[in-house]
Protein backbone atom coordinates (compact mmCIF):
# COMPACT_ATOMS: atom_id res chain seq x y z
CA UNK A 1 0.00 0.00 0.00
CA UNK A 2 2.76 2.30 1.12
CA UNK A 3 4.22 1.77 -2.43
CA UNK A 4 1.24 2.51 -4.09
CA UNK A 5 0.62 5.95 -2.39
CA UNK A 6 4.36 6.60 -3.29
CA UNK A 7 4.17 5.88 -6.44
CA UNK A 8 0.92 7.67 -6.91
CA UNK A 9 2.06 11.31 -5.35
CA UNK A 10 5.26 10.56 -7.27
CA UNK A 11 2.98 10.57 -10.70
CA UNK A 12 0.87 13.49 -9.45
CA UNK A 13 4.04 15.45 -8.66
CA UNK A 14 5.62 14.89 -11.63
CA UNK A 15 2.02 16.21 -13.69
CA UNK A 16 2.33 19.46 -11.59
CA UNK A 17 5.76 19.59 -12.34
CA UNK A 18 5.42 19.18 -16.32
CA UNK A 19 1.81 21.07 -16.38
CA UNK A 20 3.68 24.12 -14.83
CA UNK A 21 6.68 23.52 -17.12
CA UNK A 22 4.56 23.56 -20.38
CA UNK A 23 2.99 26.99 -18.89
CA UNK A 24 6.27 28.44 -18.60
CA UNK A 25 7.39 27.54 -21.93
CA UNK A 26 4.05 28.82 -23.60
CA UNK A 27 4.10 29.29 -26.54
CA UNK A 28 5.89 26.22 -27.70
CA UNK A 29 5.34 26.42 -31.39
CA UNK A 30 2.96 28.91 -33.93
CA UNK A 31 0.26 30.58 -32.33
CA UNK A 32 -3.06 30.73 -34.75
CA UNK A 33 -5.48 33.58 -34.17
CA UNK A 34 -8.65 32.40 -35.80
CA UNK A 35 -10.70 35.48 -37.53
CA UNK A 36 -14.58 34.45 -38.19
CA UNK A 37 -14.65 36.57 -41.48
CA UNK A 38 -13.40 36.42 -45.15
CA UNK A 39 -10.16 38.34 -45.28
CA UNK A 40 -10.20 42.28 -45.94
CA UNK A 41 -12.70 43.27 -43.30
CA UNK A 42 -13.00 44.89 -40.20
CA UNK A 43 -11.94 42.36 -37.90
CA UNK A 44 -9.16 40.62 -40.45
CA UNK A 45 -7.77 44.46 -40.80
CA UNK A 46 -7.66 44.81 -37.36
CA UNK A 47 -6.01 40.93 -36.43
CA UNK A 48 -3.34 41.51 -39.06
CA UNK A 49 -2.66 44.85 -37.21
CA UNK A 50 -2.06 42.82 -34.38
CA UNK A 51 -0.11 39.88 -35.64
CA UNK A 52 3.63 41.42 -35.86
CA UNK A 53 3.47 43.02 -32.35
CA UNK A 54 1.70 39.33 -30.66
CA UNK A 55 4.13 37.44 -32.62
CA UNK A 56 7.29 39.42 -30.71
CA UNK A 57 5.63 39.63 -27.94
CA UNK A 58 4.69 35.65 -27.76
CA UNK A 59 7.94 34.88 -29.08
CA UNK A 60 6.41 32.64 -31.55
CA UNK A 61 5.05 33.06 -35.24
CA UNK A 62 1.16 34.16 -34.61
CA UNK A 63 -0.77 33.60 -37.86
CA UNK A 64 -4.57 34.46 -39.00
CA UNK A 65 -6.91 31.85 -40.26
CA UNK A 66 -9.71 32.81 -41.75
CA UNK A 67 -12.97 31.00 -40.83
CA UNK A 68 -16.03 32.16 -42.28
CA UNK A 69 -19.40 31.28 -42.46
CA UNK A 70 -22.42 30.89 -40.87
CA UNK A 71 -22.43 34.29 -39.41
CA UNK A 72 -19.41 33.56 -37.92
CA UNK A 73 -20.16 30.57 -36.31
CA UNK A 74 -17.73 28.74 -37.86
CA UNK A 75 -14.75 30.33 -36.50
CA UNK A 76 -16.22 29.96 -33.18
CA UNK A 77 -16.70 26.40 -33.13
CA UNK A 78 -13.50 25.64 -34.56
CA UNK A 79 -11.52 27.87 -31.54
CA UNK A 80 -14.20 26.62 -28.93
CA UNK A 81 -13.27 22.64 -29.82
CA UNK A 82 -9.37 23.55 -30.24
CA UNK A 83 -7.47 22.08 -27.53
CA UNK A 84 -6.98 24.41 -24.55
CA UNK A 85 -3.18 25.38 -24.70
CA UNK A 86 -3.19 28.50 -25.86
CA UNK A 87 -1.87 27.64 -29.52
CA UNK A 88 -5.68 28.66 -31.35
CA UNK A 89 -6.76 31.55 -29.98
CA UNK A 90 -9.95 33.38 -31.55
CA UNK A 91 -10.32 37.28 -32.60
CA UNK A 92 -13.80 37.04 -31.42
CA UNK A 93 -16.36 39.83 -32.80
CA UNK A 94 -19.73 41.13 -30.70
CA UNK A 95 -22.07 40.02 -33.40
CA UNK A 96 -20.69 36.03 -33.17
CA UNK A 97 -20.19 35.88 -29.55
CA UNK A 98 -22.92 37.82 -27.70
CA UNK A 99 -26.06 37.83 -30.89
CA UNK A 100 -25.84 34.60 -32.67
CA UNK A 101 -26.66 33.05 -29.97
CA UNK A 102 -29.97 34.79 -29.20
CA UNK A 103 -30.76 34.69 -33.46
CA UNK A 104 -29.88 30.68 -34.24
CA UNK A 105 -31.92 28.58 -33.33
CA UNK A 106 -29.14 25.64 -33.27
CA UNK A 107 -25.32 26.22 -31.87
CA UNK A 108 -23.05 23.84 -32.07
CA UNK A 109 -20.87 25.65 -28.95
CA UNK A 110 -21.91 27.82 -26.40
CA UNK A 111 -19.45 31.29 -26.55
CA UNK A 112 -20.41 32.09 -23.06
CA UNK A 113 -19.48 28.62 -21.49
CA UNK A 114 -16.72 27.19 -24.26
CA UNK A 115 -14.51 30.44 -24.53
CA UNK A 116 -13.21 32.59 -22.15
CA UNK A 117 -12.13 35.90 -23.08
CA UNK A 118 -8.66 37.28 -22.36
CA UNK A 119 -8.71 40.64 -23.50
CA UNK A 120 -10.25 43.54 -25.58
CA UNK A 121 -8.65 44.41 -29.10
CA UNK A 122 -10.52 47.90 -30.06
CA UNK A 123 -14.09 49.37 -29.21
CA UNK A 124 -15.79 51.40 -31.47
CA UNK A 125 -19.13 53.53 -32.40
CA UNK A 126 -21.41 53.12 -34.93
CA UNK A 127 -22.90 55.66 -37.29
CA UNK A 128 -26.45 56.09 -38.82
CA UNK A 129 -25.90 57.36 -42.61
CA UNK A 130 -28.68 57.95 -44.79
CA UNK A 131 -28.67 58.25 -48.35
CA UNK A 132 -28.29 62.17 -49.64
CA UNK A 133 -31.77 61.52 -51.72
CA UNK A 134 -33.71 61.22 -48.00
CA UNK A 135 -34.78 64.61 -47.66
CA UNK A 136 -33.83 64.83 -44.36
CA UNK A 137 -30.63 66.63 -42.46
CA UNK A 138 -31.02 65.92 -39.07
CA UNK A 139 -32.54 62.47 -36.85
CA UNK A 140 -34.97 64.29 -36.04
CA UNK A 141 -36.45 65.08 -39.47
CA UNK A 142 -35.92 61.58 -40.47
CA UNK A 143 -37.51 60.33 -37.37
CA UNK A 144 -40.61 62.76 -38.90
CA UNK A 145 -40.32 61.79 -42.80
CA UNK A 146 -40.13 57.53 -41.43
CA UNK A 147 -43.32 58.44 -39.39
CA UNK A 148 -45.10 59.85 -42.68
CA UNK A 149 -43.48 56.88 -44.81
CA UNK A 150 -44.03 53.56 -42.54
CA UNK A 151 -43.03 50.38 -43.91
CA UNK A 152 -41.54 52.37 -47.08
CA UNK A 153 -38.07 52.97 -46.22
CA UNK A 154 -35.45 50.17 -46.31
CA UNK A 155 -32.21 49.94 -44.31
CA UNK A 156 -29.46 47.88 -45.23
CA UNK A 157 -27.48 45.61 -42.71
CA UNK A 158 -24.40 43.05 -43.56
CA UNK A 159 -26.68 40.05 -42.35
CA UNK A 160 -29.35 39.17 -40.20
CA UNK A 161 -28.71 39.52 -36.36
CA UNK A 162 -25.62 41.55 -36.71
CA UNK A 163 -24.28 44.45 -35.06
CA UNK A 164 -25.43 46.36 -37.84
CA UNK A 165 -28.60 44.95 -37.95
CA UNK A 166 -29.21 44.98 -33.94
CA UNK A 167 -28.02 48.75 -33.99
CA UNK A 168 -30.53 50.11 -36.24
CA UNK A 169 -33.37 47.81 -34.88
CA UNK A 170 -32.83 49.27 -31.65
CA UNK A 171 -32.71 52.73 -32.70
CA UNK A 172 -36.35 51.97 -34.54
CA UNK A 173 -37.69 50.47 -31.32
CA UNK A 174 -36.55 53.50 -29.49
CA UNK A 175 -37.92 55.96 -32.01
CA UNK A 176 -41.28 54.07 -32.83
CA UNK A 177 -40.32 54.18 -35.89
CA UNK A 178 -41.28 51.58 -38.69
CA UNK A 179 -38.11 50.53 -41.36
CA UNK A 180 -37.72 47.26 -43.85
CA UNK A 181 -34.61 45.23 -43.26
CA UNK A 182 -32.69 44.24 -46.17
CA UNK A 183 -29.72 41.81 -45.10
CA UNK A 184 -26.72 42.11 -47.20
CA UNK A 185 -23.24 39.44 -47.16
CA UNK A 186 -21.31 41.60 -45.86
CA UNK A 187 -21.09 45.77 -45.47
CA UNK A 188 -19.22 46.42 -48.76
CA UNK A 189 -21.95 45.95 -50.92
CA UNK A 190 -24.79 46.94 -48.56
CA UNK A 191 -22.93 50.14 -49.19
CA UNK A 192 -22.72 50.38 -52.60
CA UNK A 193 -26.54 49.95 -52.55
CA UNK A 194 -26.88 52.89 -50.15
CA UNK A 195 -24.41 54.90 -52.16
CA UNK A 196 -26.88 54.23 -55.27
CA UNK A 197 -29.89 54.90 -53.36
CA UNK A 198 -30.79 51.24 -53.40
CA UNK A 199 -31.82 51.44 -50.14
CA UNK A 200 -32.45 54.33 -47.84
CA UNK A 201 -30.38 54.78 -44.98
CA UNK A 202 -28.31 51.56 -42.59
CA UNK A 203 -25.58 52.01 -39.84
CA UNK A 204 -21.69 50.85 -39.97
CA UNK A 205 -18.91 51.22 -37.98
CA UNK A 206 -17.45 54.69 -38.12
CA UNK A 207 -14.43 53.25 -39.98
CA UNK A 208 -16.17 52.04 -42.76
CA UNK A 209 -18.60 54.92 -43.63
CA UNK A 210 -16.06 57.52 -43.17
CA UNK A 211 -14.46 57.60 -46.22
CA UNK A 212 -17.88 57.65 -48.06
CA UNK A 213 -19.26 60.48 -45.49
CA UNK A 214 -16.09 62.36 -46.49
CA UNK A 215 -16.93 62.11 -49.69
CA UNK A 216 -20.52 63.53 -49.48
CA UNK A 217 -22.03 60.25 -50.65
CA UNK A 218 -23.80 59.68 -47.60
CA UNK A 219 -24.94 61.84 -45.00
CA UNK A 220 -24.23 60.72 -41.00
CA UNK A 221 -27.52 61.37 -39.27
CA UNK A 222 -26.16 59.73 -35.89
CA UNK A 223 -23.23 58.04 -34.09
CA UNK A 224 -23.51 55.51 -31.03
CA UNK A 225 -21.42 56.76 -29.07
CA UNK A 226 -21.77 58.73 -25.76
CA UNK A 227 -19.91 61.47 -26.75
CA UNK A 228 -18.71 63.06 -29.94
CA UNK A 229 -15.47 61.38 -32.16
CA UNK A 230 -12.24 62.87 -32.92
CA UNK A 231 -11.91 61.69 -36.22
CA UNK A 232 -15.83 62.93 -36.90
CA UNK A 233 -16.58 65.70 -34.41
CA UNK A 234 -19.39 67.14 -36.48
CA UNK A 235 -21.52 63.71 -35.72
CA UNK A 236 -23.97 64.01 -33.56
CA UNK A 237 -24.41 61.62 -30.51
CA UNK A 238 -27.55 59.93 -29.64
CA UNK A 239 -29.20 62.76 -26.97
CA UNK A 240 -28.02 65.65 -28.82
CA UNK A 241 -30.16 64.21 -31.62
CA UNK A 242 -33.37 63.64 -29.61
CA UNK A 243 -32.82 60.03 -28.46
CA UNK A 244 -32.03 59.28 -24.66
CA UNK A 245 -30.54 56.15 -24.07
CA UNK A 246 -29.05 54.80 -27.28
CA UNK A 247 -25.22 53.77 -27.28
CA UNK A 248 -24.15 50.67 -29.21
CA UNK A 249 -20.50 49.72 -29.36
CA UNK A 250 -18.73 47.02 -31.23
CA UNK A 251 -15.47 45.70 -29.97
CA UNK A 252 -13.12 42.67 -30.84
CA UNK A 253 -10.92 40.85 -28.43
CA UNK A 254 -9.15 38.03 -28.01
CA UNK A 255 -10.82 34.92 -26.50
CA UNK A 256 -9.15 31.32 -26.08
CA UNK A 257 -10.95 27.61 -25.55
CA UNK A 258 -12.61 27.68 -21.92
CA UNK A 259 -10.04 25.75 -19.86
CA UNK A 260 -6.83 27.03 -21.34
CA UNK A 261 -4.52 27.35 -18.18
CA UNK A 262 -4.49 30.96 -16.18
CA UNK A 263 -0.66 31.56 -16.74
CA UNK A 264 -1.37 30.71 -20.54
CA UNK A 265 -4.09 33.37 -20.79
CA UNK A 266 -2.05 36.06 -18.58
CA UNK A 267 0.56 35.66 -21.01
CA UNK A 268 -1.30 36.12 -23.98
CA UNK A 269 -3.28 39.07 -22.17
CA UNK A 270 0.73 40.28 -21.44
CA UNK A 271 0.98 39.93 -24.85
CA UNK A 272 -2.11 41.87 -26.25
CA UNK A 273 -1.68 45.22 -24.11
CA UNK A 274 2.60 45.08 -25.40
CA UNK A 275 1.33 45.07 -28.54
CA UNK A 276 -2.18 47.85 -27.97
CA UNK A 277 0.82 50.08 -27.07
CA UNK A 278 3.00 50.55 -29.66
CA UNK A 279 2.40 53.77 -31.39
CA UNK A 280 1.73 52.53 -34.68
CA UNK A 281 -1.23 50.29 -33.44
CA UNK A 282 -2.19 52.96 -32.07
CA UNK A 283 -2.48 55.58 -34.93
CA UNK A 284 -3.49 53.22 -36.83
CA UNK A 285 -6.76 52.02 -34.23
CA UNK A 286 -7.79 55.52 -33.48
CA UNK A 287 -7.23 57.17 -37.22
CA UNK A 288 -10.25 54.31 -37.54
CA UNK A 289 -12.71 55.92 -35.57
CA UNK A 290 -12.35 53.20 -32.83
CA UNK A 291 -10.71 53.18 -29.05
CA UNK A 292 -7.86 50.97 -28.36
CA UNK A 293 -8.52 47.95 -25.93
CA UNK A 294 -5.71 46.66 -23.43
CA UNK A 295 -7.42 49.62 -19.95
CA UNK A 296 -9.66 46.60 -19.01
CA UNK A 297 -8.64 43.81 -17.05
CA UNK A 298 -9.76 40.27 -18.26
CA UNK A 299 -12.37 39.96 -15.71
CA UNK A 300 -13.60 43.43 -16.52
CA UNK A 301 -13.58 42.13 -20.41
CA UNK A 302 -15.47 39.36 -19.10
CA UNK A 303 -18.42 41.31 -17.54
CA UNK A 304 -18.78 43.41 -20.50
CA UNK A 305 -19.11 40.72 -22.71
CA UNK A 306 -21.78 38.74 -20.64
CA UNK A 307 -23.62 42.17 -20.36
CA UNK A 308 -23.69 42.62 -23.68
CA UNK A 309 -25.24 39.61 -24.05
CA UNK A 310 -27.95 39.82 -22.16
CA UNK A 311 -28.46 43.38 -23.38
CA UNK A 312 -29.01 42.53 -26.83
CA UNK A 313 -30.60 39.43 -26.31
CA UNK A 314 -33.33 41.66 -25.03
CA UNK A 315 -33.25 42.98 -28.22
CA UNK A 316 -33.34 40.02 -30.25
CA UNK A 317 -36.39 38.90 -28.23
CA UNK A 318 -38.42 41.85 -28.64
CA UNK A 319 -38.09 42.07 -32.65
CA UNK A 320 -38.51 38.32 -33.03
CA UNK A 321 -35.06 37.98 -35.21
CA UNK A 322 -33.88 35.12 -36.61
CA UNK A 323 -31.22 34.12 -38.57
CA UNK A 324 -31.97 30.03 -39.77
Amino acid sequence: MRSFRLLAMCSMAFLTITTASAQQTYPTKSVTLVVQFPPGGGTDNIARLLVPGLSAALGQPVIVENRPGAGGNIGTEAVARAAPDGHTLLMGNVSPLVINPHTYAKMTVDPMKDLVAVGMATQGPLVFVVNPEVPAKTLAEFIAYARKHPGKLNYASSGTGGITHIATELLAMKTGIDLVHVPYKGSAQALQDLVAGQVQAMSDGLGVVLPMIRAGRIRPLLITSTQRSEVAPDIPVGLEAGVQGYAFYGWLGVFAPAATPPEVLRKIKSALDTTLAEPKVRERILANGSEIGGKQSSAEFTRQVAEDYERWGEVVRRAGIKAD
